[in-house]
């Protein structure tokens, strides 16, 4: 589900092929800085603790990026790393950077104008399903299927995600549907992993690297073991899950109890924010003390300081296993459309450097969460494909040895069941309404 407010670019694909069956891929860091964009919502003058914080960040762009080619010979792109959706899509829209298929003698047409996607965040591509060569630090793939967009308002995805939420597998009036193995399952069938399965590293926002690792896992990035946590189907009757969802049964902060009841929450590299249900939204908003601007809510750099020095954290809790998201990992320097900083008026008239809280309004307190990058950088998370599951543990920023281990059909190394996981499987409903607690009204308009 690409969704992305704020955004961490690869450019240059530090990837290399590891040995015993693992293809290790690594990313630099870029935070780029956009023009303001009108404000929808009329306000104006910043305010602390208000009934309707407007939960928008309309001033950065930070994704996730490989390099990647396609082709031959190659043909370079950089495209999003999407645990959200399935499909890997570049631009064929004729620009000097779009793929060009005539220029490629191992290109294959397949289905033509048959490519659409829709994504989170309302933007969109379509085009043609084809097939070529595509290369991904160093393990090659022959006639992988893809799509090349002939029309798009956003940037290009790789999608890496179950096969069954592929576009292709709920098209309507683009054509039958149908489904084909994507880049995961392509590097299992090929030997260059030994199941479809991967790990993901993001490291903190303060850093400037990070790894995903294809069929194995770093033991050197997380504390202790990681917590195995089954990947919920839609329905109960489905035949297996379609995404990467799990069970979040709280959240707290000090003594506030943000979420109480248990509900679906996807773990989704391709959104920046953490999209929250409303109560707990504004719950959170009010316990850290937040202040309202026309750009969203914003810390100070003293409460920042603050928590800094105190370790402040908001812990989640999945079916027993809890992981800490510190309080520095969720806030980043406003800035206008050059970069320069942005302040927010004090109450005793002062002003102090503003931070943009890097955490969202579902607009309801219904349905899916989206724990996206801003939660994924405090967790290491490996995505088991192969047996509908996912290791969650909390992350540790270590800069020393790597100790790479491959995943097996087996399952994930390091990992054993959460605390709750026996009473829990992809067959049960979650119950997804909590009652919103009192004195907390009123909702921030949708971004």
């Amino acid at each position: 589900m690409k969704f992305s407010i704020l955004t961490l670019a690869v450019f240059t694909a530090l990837a290399s092929a590891a040995t015993d069956k693992t293809l290790k891929v690594g990313f630099n860091q870029r935070v780029n800085h956009l023009k303001n964009s009108p404000n929808p919502n009329g306000l104006s003058n910043p305010s602390k603790n208000p009934s309707n914080p407007v939960a928008i960040l309309n001033n950065k762009v930070v994704e996730y990026v490989v390099d990647i080619t396609l082709g031959t010979p190659a043909q370079k792109f950089s495209v999003q790393i999407d645990t959200g959706s399935s499909d890997l899509w570049v631009k064929a829209d004729g620009s000097d950077t779009a793929y060009n298929s005539s220029l490629s003698s191992t290109y294959e047409e397949y289905k033509p104008g048959a490519f659409f996607i829709a994504y989170g965040d309302q933007t969109t591509a379509s085009g043609d399903w084809v097939k070529d060569t595509i290369d991904v630090a160093g393990a090659s793939i022959p006639d992988f299927v893809f799509a090349a967009a002939k029309k798009t308002d956003t940037d290009p995805v790789f999608g890496v995600g179950y096969p069954s939420n592929e576009a292709s597998d709920s098209q309507d009036e683009q054509g039958p549907e149908f489904e084909y193995d994507n880049f995961p399952i392509r590097l299992a069938k090929a030997g260059v992993i030994n199941t479809p399965a991967y790990s993901l590293y993001l490291d903190s926002l303060q850093a400037t690297t990070g790894t995903l690792l294809f069929g194995a896992v770093d033991t050197s990035k997380f504390a202790d073991e990681l917590a195995l946590l089954p990947f919920i189907k839609d329905s109960p009757g489905d035949p297996g899950p379609k995404e990467f969802q799990v069970t979040l049964n709280s959240i707290d902060f000090g003594d506030s109890n943000a979420l109480n009841v248990a509900r679906l929450a996807l773990l989704d590299a391709g959104t920046t924010l953490t999209i929250l249900p409303s109560t707990t939204f504004l719950t959170l908003f009010n316990s850290l003390g937040l202040y309202n601007t026309e750009d969203g809510p914003v810390a100070s750099q003293s409460q920042l300081d603050k928590w800094k020095s105190e370790g402040s954290a908001i812990t989640y809790t999945f079916q027993g296993k809890k992981v800490n998201v510190p309080l520095t990992q969720l806030f980043i320097a406003d800035t206008d459309g050059e970069g320069n900083q942005r302040y927010v008026t004090l109450a005793d008239g002062s002003q102090e450097a503003a931070y943009s809280w890097l955490v969202g309004d579902a607009q309801s307190d219904e349905g899916q969460s989206v724990l996206g990058d801003s939660f994924l950088r405090s967790v290491y998370v490996a995505y088991d494909l192969q047996n509908n599951q996912v290791g969650l543990g909390q992350v540790k920023y270590d800069n020393s040895a790597e100790n790479i281990v491959a995943i097996s059909s087996g399952g994930i190394p390091s990992a054993t069941k959460a605390p709750s996981a026996a009473t829990w499987s992809t067959d049960h409903p979650i119950p997804t309404t909590a009652a919103p607690p009192s004195g907390i009204v009123g909702v921030g308009p949708k971004f």
